[in-house]
This record gives C-alpha cells, sequence and structure tokens, in this order.
C-alpha cells in the first residue's frame, strides 16, 4: 500500500514472501516492510521510476490499476552471516483505489 506524504515521495507498506532459500533447504519466510520512497509521475502512462534507502525500481505499467515491478537494491545482513549482498525482486504491483 502506498500512503503518499508529499507529490514526489510517500510511504510504502507491503508484505514479503520468499520460498526456497538456499541457505535454509526448501523453506519459505514471510514479512514486511515500511518504505520511505520518492517516485516519478508515470511516464507516458508505462512505466515509472522509483527509489529509497538502498534500492530503485521500475514499474511496467498494462493497465491503469496494475503493474509489473523490477527492484534493484542492496541487504546488509548481519555479522557472521552471508545475508549481505544485492537483491532483486520482481512481481505484479496492483492500486485498488
Amino acid at each position: 500500500m502506498y500512503v503518499p506524504v508529499t507529490k514526489p515521495f510517500g510511504l510504502r507498506v507491503r508484505g514479503i514472501m520468499v520460498f526456497g532459500q538456499p541457505d535454509l533447504g526448501d523453506s519459505m519466510a514471510a514479512g514486511d516492510r515500511a518504505e520511505l520512497i520518492g517516485r516519478t509521475p508515470a511516464y507516458l502512462n508505462l512505466v515509472r521510476l522509483y527509489g529509497g534507502g538502498g534500492f530503485f525500481g521500475f514499474e511496467f505499467f498494462l493497465h491503469a490499476k496494475m503493474s509489473f515491478f523490477l527492484e534493484v537494491g542492496g541487504n546488509s545482513g548481519t555479522v557472521g552471516t552471508s545475508g549481505a549482498g544485492a537483491t532483486i525482486e520482481a512481481g505484479v504491483q496492483m492500486y485498488p483505489f
């Protein structure tokens, strides 16, 4: 869910599910995150660029209320784990309102 704060900035809250993490075997992990992001208008009603703390992404619109997204970012992990490195996410974003 995206909540506008000012015209180019807003707060995004979303859930995440990850399947089959290599270091955990065939498991599933779920969580959520809240982000302060900045984004551009949708250029030609087809593509939007956005970014926040440690990531940037692209949204490709198929319909006014649905888009595919591709996001690239970083993950710091914690000391003594192998969780640090780049992350790539892709999926479908729905805009119900």
